[in-house]
């Protein structure tokens, strides 16, 4: 019962407990039996951060990287991450690299930021690990190392992280670092898109686009795929879309994504009609987008991310990543 756990998280907090403290604002950031309210989540994360609670440092900076509950101050962000590095904590570790990374409220520095996506990975940190193996895939920060690259990949990709088994599965598509094994690449796509990750997804949908690893050549489950990753954002699937001039969008999909989300199209029939229309209406009132109640890429992509949210799925690309992460 989250309300009541609320209510005793709240209690030990008002009585200067950091660990609720922290708590307690990732309930209101999340909405967790309370009301969501960014500003509330920052007040008491800064409770416990100026009491030296290093998840609470952590969460605090991502709060003012991100603007949320707090004006966006990079430099603040910065402050705190480096108070929870320092103190071990891993997801700040990655997080104070990637500042390094982007020079996002310090100074870039390539070097830093391997220094410390090197701490956070060298404690299991899934987010680290696959930022640690991308800088060696660049030679960013480090001398260049595929070997290192794969081995650092591997560690995340073994955890689950959908954006490390993306990139394993591209240096084994592509032989970097390892022997080529466009099976094994197979195998890591299919887990990473599993994860809703658009590069992943469109890799697949190339796979039975031209019948490779043994999958039997199959143009409508590539279309369907490259449609998925479009609607992700994915450049790449919506340029091959519109080079063979398909469709962006799958009228009977958005009519499924429609009725899953609650607003009835009418017939999932592929024809939408008045009803489908006012269906579109309905959605894009509730949030809060141009109302034309018209079917379009941009409508797909809407639907999409509306799903994911409600799934709890998070998008990950073939870049470095935040851990936002917090933890009870």
């Amino acid at each position: 019962n989250n309300t009541k756990a609320a209510l005793w998280f709240r209690k030990a907090a008002e009585q200067g407990n950091a660990r609720a403290q922290n708590t307690l604002g990732v309930m209101y950031k999340n909405g967790l039996g309370v009301i969501n309210d960014s500003t509330q989540a920052v007040t008491w994360y800064r409770k416990a951060a100026e009491q030296g609670n290093a998840l609470a440092q952590n969460n605090l900076g991502v709060m003012y990287e991100s603007g949320r509950g707090v004006s966006k101050d990079l430099t603040q962000a910065v402050t705190w991450y480096r108070k929870a590095a320092e103190q071990g904590n891993a997801l700040a570790q990655n997080n104070l690299g990637l500042s390094y990374v982007r020079g996002a409220g310090v100074e870039k520095n390539s070097t830093k930021a391997v220094f410390w996506f090197r701490k956070a990975a060298e404690q299991g940190n899934a987010t680290g690990q696959k930022n640690l193996g991308l800088s060696y895939s660049r030679g960013e920060g480090v001398n260049k190392d595929l070997k290192q690259a794969v081995a650092w990949y591997r560690k995340a990709a073994d955890q689950g992280y959908a954006g490390a088994q993306y990139n394993l599965g591209h240096t084994y598509f592509v032989g970097q670092g390892i022997s080529k094994d466009k099976r094994m690449a197979l195998k890591l796509f299919r887990k990473a898109s599993d994860q809703n990750h658009p590069g992943a997804i469109s890799f697949l949908a190339y796979y039975y686009r031209n019948g490779i690893a043994g999958l039997e050549k199959n143009r409508k489950e590539s279309i369907r795929l490259y449609r998925q990753a479009a609607s992700l954002g994915n450049e790449h699937s919506i340029s091959v879309l519109k080079k063979n001039g398909i469709l962006l969008h799958d009228p009977t999909e958005i009519q499924q994504l429609l009725s899953n989300l609650g607003h009835n199209p009418g017939p999932i029939d592929g024809k939408p009609g008045k009803q489908t229309r006012q269906a579109i209406k309905a959605f894009q009132r509730a949030q809060g987008l141009k109302v034309d109640g018209k079917l379009s890429i941009e409508l797909a992509q809407a639907l999409t991310k509306a799903k994911a949210k409600g799934n709890s799925s998070k998008k990950t690309e073939d870049d470095f990543d935040l851990s936002e992460l917090e933890s009870f």
